[in-house]
């Protein structure tokens, strides 16, 4: 599940007309004795509407990555398709984007997709993170998780929440 956190902090930005770049660097705070902490200097990073609306009702079926590899896809008969692929917008015009997210046009849905985004700002948000998927940087995405659990991880344990095992001391 972290995993999601880290592909998302670098989704993020795209979302926001950015490129892509590495999750934020949280220092670790030290005790109050040794710092004065100052609240702003590390601002929570959070999530777009598009991301939300996506880890909500589209990961379980297309994954984390958009890949069409989520959990519930190996239960489906016909299989989600992969949503990194460029063509899938090049070839695809707005209104027939929000044709499938909103009518399930073309999509085998086990769903009524007007329940999963209803309003123009939520398809305009979903779709926005959507162009996102195939522009990121897989390979670094993944090679940041692995810093991080072979460096980070013991003491920000799992979730980036200060709880890993070492967290202590």
């Amino acid at each position: 599940m972290w995993r999601v956190v880290v592909v998302l902090g670098l989704v993020a930005g795209c979302a926001r007309g950015l490129p892509p770049s590495p999750p934020e660097v949280r220092p670790t705070i030290p005790p109050a004795s040794q710092a004065t902490v100052n609240p702003a200097a590390a601002p929570l990073q959070r999530f777009t509407q598009g991301e939300v609306l996506y880890i909500r009702h589209c990961a379980g079926c297309h994954g984390w990555e958009g890949r069409g590899n989520g959990p519930v896809a190996q239960l489906l008969e016909i299989k989600p398709p992969s949503l990194r692929r460029t063509e899938l917008f090049t070839q695809n015009t707005e209104a027939e984007l929000v044709a499938r997210i909103l009518l399930g046009k073309n999509l085998p849905m086990p769903f009524a997709p007007a329940d999963v985004v209803s309003t123009q700002t939520e398809v305009a948000a979903l779709i926005s993170h959507l162009r996102c998927l195939p522009t990121i940087d897989w390979e670094q995405v993944h090679a940041g998780e692995d810093v991080y659990d072979s460096l980070c991880v013991s003491c920000h344990g799992v979730y980036g929440r200060g709880d890993g095992p070492m967290a202590a001391a």
